[in-house]
């Protein structure tokens, strides 16, 4: 009896923990197909739950959602395969017309799955007014073509988004169309942003009509001068059937369209350059100790939303003792109706020439913030830096008191005149009250007497040059000791990360590897050296097997022998 009570315990402990897993596992998430809608839109509202297990999903009861009518849902299972686990998805869609202006509020949806209620997140969709046509006489037309702006007032160098629209009473009128025509576009910097690659149709109301509609071209427009700028007309050839074999070639264009562009405050920073929207910025460097000759990354990041393709980051002001290099610039963002929204970063290569401590500086971006209409100022975090190494040799200082000794002011007056002379004595302090006496011809004779004595004095301009030259050469030599040094320090490297692969040790084999590969770049960038189409492969390709192992993990998939073999060569090669 005993025995049995232990075995249903066991079963109803592993029943109970299957259920508390699924229960953990379970996602559930309510999103919309637009965030943005016009007035007579419809817009689908996905409700999916997701979990590693099949599940019962119970009755789900949607809310009363205000201003909008219920068009109809559907109902559908997927499997998704991530990462190797089946993933279970059973999701159920509300179609939804939005009837009047101003924020459609979902609160949280209620479902019971396996006995247990649950709660999704809360949707808002914004409803704007009903499109207003540019010509009011195409909303009679049955088939029309649309520019609709996301602002017709900007500033100069704002983003603003123009989206062409195609509109028809009925499908079969847009079923073929060619591609859109661009017109010439000379006062903006212009740059497309769809990439259709299906065709996606839509129910709009516009002048309380119902259209069918498609989006045809989406582009990013930035004007480049002030004032009323025009918009020329866009066009569209749609093949529309006639009868049930033939057809009608018709050519659709759109209207111009006028937008305002505004002159910015006179009031901008003295470092400002252009920046309109709202940022933030960063400061990194993959290093804050290091050793002379060696080489660090610093990046500067800003994140934001605005005028991103255009800033101009601030310059870099740092010790003549840090070498830096051309900056790389990675981009990564995306245009929306109140800009390009992501980030931007620029990458410098930082190589000390002497050991110390440096500081790089805080670094200060202004932009324009179209929220407050105002001027801001934000800065980054200053970085200290220690190098490991010899510190910078100080050129010697000529000695003052030897410069004031060879001044004209040596000569005494009486060296010029004699006591009875009625002559002005020469003034120390000002030359502006030196007066010239009556020179006689023993005073000359004592002139060129003092001259022959101090003849020796000639020899401080000629020893300023020499020393001036011996200088040179001794900068010119450091450099080359320099270059030497950097390419025994490369080769030294090579030898320990070719100890780690004997070790058979992956991590710090791709660690070193990785390290090498900077040293390289920073080399062949103070060399100014333009490598072979080859060498450039394989310098990427190693990158890539890096960057793989980092961020993938992918230790199966790394060669050591190969990895190797493609560093030596490019050691090799970079050395030359």
């Amino acid at each position: 009896m005993v025995i049995d009570l232990k075995k249903y315990l066991y079963i109803v402990l592993i029943f109970g923990l299957q259920i508390s897993l699924l229960q953990a596992q379970i996602q559930i998430e309510v999103q919309s197909s637009k965030k943005m809608v016009n007035v007579g839109d419809v817009v689908e509202i996905n409700f999916t739950i997701s979990a590693q297990q099949n599940f019962d999903l119970g009755h789900l009861e949607w809310p009363n959602v205000e201003k909008t009518r219920f068009l109809g849902n559907s109902k559908q299972t997927n499997f998704v395969n991530r990462n190797g686990e089946t993933i279970f998805q059973k999701i159920e869609t509300l179609v939804l017309r939005a009837e009047q202006e101003g924020n459609i509020y979902i609160p949280p949806v209620k479902v019971e799955i396996n006995g247990k209620i649950y709660r999704s997140n809360e949707l808002n969709i914004e409803v704007q007014k009903s499109k207003k046509i540019t010509n009011p006489s195409q909303q009679n037309q049955s088939i029309f073509l649309a520019v609709e702006l996301s602002n017709q007032s900007v500033y100069i160098n704002q983003p603003v988004i123009a989206t062409v629209k195609l509109y028809a009473f009925s499908y079969d009128a847009l079923r073929r169309r060619t591609e859109l025509k661009t017109p010439g576009l000379n006062d903006f910097q212009v740059k497309k942003i769809s990439n259709y690659t299906q065709r996606d149709f839509n129910q709009e109301t516009v002048g309380n009509r119902i259209y069918v509609s498609e989006e045809v071209g989406q582009f990013q427009l930035i004007a480049q001068k002030v004032g009323e700028l025009i918009i020329p007309s866009f066009e569209v050839t749609l093949a529309i059937p006639v009868g049930f074999l033939d057809e009608k070639l018709v050519d659709v264009s759109s209207d111009p369209v006028k937008i305002k562009v505004k002159q910015l405050p006179e009031n901008s920073p003295k470092n400002f350059t252009g920046a309109i929207g709202k940022f933030k910025i960063n400061t990194f460097a993959d290093k804050k100790f290091i050793k002379t000759n060696e080489s660090l990354q610093f990046e500067i990041e800003v994140i934001g939303e605005g005028n991103l393709s255009m800033l101009q980051m601030p310059e870099l002001n740092l010790s003549k003792d840090l070498e830096v290099y051309k900056p790389t610039r990675h981009q990564k963002f995306q245009s929306t109706t109140s800009g390009e929204k992501g980030k931007l970063v620029y990458t410098y290569l930082i190589v000390p020439q002497y050991g110390g401590e440096y500081t790089i500086p805080s670094i200060s971006f202004s932009y324009f913030n179209l929220e407050n209409q105002s001027y801001e100022t934000i800065n980054s975090e200053p970085i200290d830096l220690v190098v490991e190494g010899a510190a910078k040799p100080q050129m010697p200082k000529a000695n003052e008191d030897e410069i004031d000794k060879y001044s004209v002011n040596q000569f005494n007056s009486e060296d010029l005149m004699d006591e009875n002379s009625n002559a002005h004595a020469v003034r120390k302090d000002s030359i502006l009250n030196i007066k010239i006496p009556e020179i006689r011809k023993e005073d000359l004779s004592k002139i060129q007497n003092n001259l022959k004595n101090y003849w020796y004095y000639w020899l401080i301009p000629s020893g300023v040059l020499m020393f001036a030259f011996l200088w040179f050469l001794l900068i010119k030599s450091k450099k080359i000791e320099k270059k030497e040094d950097k390419r025994a320090y490369i080769k030294e490297e090579l030898k320990i990360f070719d100890t780690y692969v004997k070790d058979n040790n992956s991590e710090k084999s791709v660690q070193k590897a990785e390290a090498i590969l900077n040293e390289i770049s920073a080399y062949l960038a103070q060399e100014d050296k333009i490598q072979k189409t080859e060498v450039n492969q394989i310098f990427k390709g190693l990158k890539n097997k890096i960057d793989l192992y980092r961020y993938a993990g992918s230790t199966s998939s790394l060669k050591l022998a190969e990895l190797k073999k493609d560093l030596h060569f490019l050691v090799m090669e970079s050395l030359r």
